[in-house]
């Protein structure tokens, strides 16, 4: 999960602070799929 981690804090850093909503839900949708 580290590694996991470590990717998704990359993946959300371009994004602009009013997104994060949006990526929040993402992730937690992908984290849903993997579990």
């Amino acid at each position: 999960m580290g590694q996991n981690s470590e990717q998704t804090t990359t993946i959300i850093r371009p994004y602009q602070k009013k997104d994060w909503p949006a990526i929040y839900n993402l992730i937690t949708d992908l984290q849903n799929h993997i579990a």
